[in-house]
């Protein structure tokens, strides 16, 4: 952890623990699972084709954090060439033992931390940050993630968001207030998230719904280019 920077939330050091990271992927199993994964993709191939990028044509791409693989074969077949980085290799272990990665040729793999990250700037052409922000709750925090993966990135920066326009949400803050949580909701606003992407020195390009359900689902992916 860097000096100055808030502790890391628990959830993030949850997915150290090599039991979560053997049980990980079998959310994205079944036929729910399988929808929920297919969205992702679409909404990141669309993010990825508003920056000119899509299919990949050799091109880096940081997938960051890789996690246990979820989206390395997508990655590696629109034809990208795949760098993959997680802190934990827990996760990283079950990639290499579950989903069979190590039988991509030029497909790589890194332990690093998403608030400095160990590439060159301009290291690769775009980065790729799915399923993470949310847990990041700090704003300073989810903003250094995002200056880095815009550092090591030459074109552009592919983001999940979720956000606090939601059933669920308010939900959840009536919960805390009434004190049946012990913490508040931490999902940003719309205008908190186009800020910090201002603030880490991005444009934004696209705003991509993951699921058309207005009110009731909170996921986005934002398609980012790197400021001038």
């Amino acid at each position: 952890m860097l000096p100055g920077v808030n502790a890391r939330p628990a959830k993030l050091e949850l997915y150290r623990r090599p039991e979560v990271a053997a049980d990980y992927d079998q959310r994205w199993r079944g036929r729910g699972g399988a929808r929920r994964q297919l969205r992702k993709q679409r909404a990141v191939a669309k993010a990825l084709a508003a920056l000119g990028l899509w299919p990949g044509h050799g091109r880096p791409l940081l997938d960051a954090p890789c996690g246990t693989g979820r989206l390395e074969d997508f990655f590696i077949g629109a034809g990208f060439a795949y760098v993959g980085t997680d802190l934990s290799m827990a996760m990283l272990r079950q990639s290499r033992s579950g989903n069979g990665s190590d039988s991509h040729d030029g497909a790589s793999k890194a332990c690093a931390d998403l608030l400095a990250l160990p590439f060159a700037d301009h290291a690769v052409e775009v980065s790729v940050c799915v399923r993470f922000l949310h847990l990041v709750r700090d704003p300073q925090d989810r903003i250094q993630v995002l200056k880095e993966l815009n550092r090591v990135s030459s074109h552009g920066v592919v983001l999940n968001y979720q956000h606090n326009r939601t059933l669920r949400y308010w939900n959840r803050r009536l919960r805390y207030k009434l004190g049946q949580r012990s913490t508040p909701p931490s999902q940003p606003s719309v205008a908190q998230i186009k800020e910090e992407v201002q603030q880490a020195g991005l444009d934004l390009v696209a705003w991509i719904p993951v699921h058309l359900a207005p009110g009731f689902s909170d996921k986005v992916v934002l398609a980012c280019r790197s400021k001038a």
